[in-house]
């Protein structure tokens, strides 16, 4: 069940925190989302090399020249390419690309969330979400937090009070008074209700970026422990280390903020 907090009004100045990609990703929205999670996760070293694999797709109006720097590229609406002269037409396109947790097990794949493609100079990570119902499942212990930023108008007399602003304006359109952005939180949690509060305190409720952290809590401990013995774990272990290697992986408590698309 969802559990709400009191909203936190930040004043415009938050977006001194954006970075400038983030903040121009959001200027034109009315609502931005991020989630932070504390529990098991699969962490993943960084390797030098990746398993690779050949996949054929069947590419539209592409050069067929597989030594041109063209190939496989989309939409060269052109009778011939512009870059090597070749005969543009529809083929099956093989490239290398990287293999997958998808490639091996589509059922492993549906219960993983990838937070980040990478982070450089970190590691990889895979939390798991063993229902597509919701977060919360009986096989192991783990808390969400669930974050909304917008903008709203101050002026408790407006019409527009209960309306969201879009972040690039200013001022509330109603009434003229100085808009502020505000973050609301929800969260769900099978932990403890003194191990909740302790995550609810320890976040990040004002970070809208990316990041990943340990983290040390004595429940959450325990919780792992029996996380590492489920059969569904050591199934999903054994798929990770087919693809990156021996000894690359392991299991540990992290703090992770981020986008679930």
């Amino acid at each position: 069940m969802l559990q709400k907090e009191p909203s936190l009004v930040l004043g415009f100045l938050l977006n001194i925190n954006f970075d400038n990609v983030i903040l121009y990703d959001i200027l034109e929205n009315y609502m931005y989302y991020i989630n932070e999670y504390f529990g098991p996760v699969f962490v993943v070293k960084q390797l030098p090399a990746r398993i690779k694999i050949t996949v054929t797709k069947k590419v539209y109006e592409t050069c067929g020249n597989s030594s041109c720097k063209a190939y496989g590229n989309r939409e060269l609406f052109d009778s011939f390419c512009p870059h090597c002269g070749s005969r543009c037409s529809t083929f099956d396109i093989e490239k290398k690309r990287n293999l997958f947790i998808s490639d091996v097990s589509k059922e492993l794949d549906n219960i993983l969330v990838y937070p980040f493609n990478d982070i450089p100079e970190g590691d990889l990570i895979f939390i798991p979400k063993f229902s597509n119902d919701g977060w919360l499942t009986p096989l192991t212990k783990q808390h969400i937090i669930f974050k909304s930023l917008t903008r709203k108008c101050q002026n408790q007399s407006c019409n527009n009070l209960d309306l969201d602003i879009q972040f690039d304006h200013t001022y509330c359109s109603g009434c003229g008074v100085k808009a502020e952005c505000q973050v609301s939180v929800q969260y769900e949690s099978n932990f403890t209700i003194e191990t909740a509060k302790t995550f609810n305190i320890q976040s990040d409720k004002t970070s809208f970026i990316e990041f990943e952290r340990p983290f040390n809590n004595d429940e959450a401990n325990e919780n792992l422990k029996n996380f590492k013995q489920l059969k569904k774990t050591q199934e999903i272990f054994e798929v990770i280390e087919s693809i990156y290697g021996e000894e690359s992986t392991s299991i540990q408590n992290r703090q992770v903020n981020f986008f679930d698309n």
